[in-house]
């Protein structure tokens, strides 16, 4: 999403050549502000479950289930934005 709508922080992180956790943030509340305020809950839905259930493997099933519809719902915002741009 940040790409397609030419983000400040998507320029910095192609010159550094990664992503940091801060651009990321960044990036997210500024998408937050002009799409959606939905992704910055969605975005904290992913990032919870990245780290906790992929990184440190303390989620059960249950936990990883009920965290499903957020990620879903921020991967549908990212395929009309990526969509809708020339």
């Amino acid at each position: 999403m940040s790409k397609a709508l030419k983000l400040k922080e998507a320029r910095e992180a192609r010159s550094r050549g990664r992503w940091t956790l801060k651009l990321l943030d960044n990036a997210v509340l500024n998408l937050s502000e002009r799409v959606s305020r939905e992704i910055h809950d969605d975005w904290d839905h992913a990032y919870f479950l990245h780290v906790e259930g992929f990184h440190e493997a303390r989620l059960d099933i249950k936990h990883v289930e009920a965290r499903l519809k957020y990620i879903k719902e921020l991967l549908e915002m990212a395929k009309r934005i990526v969509r809708q741009q020339p």
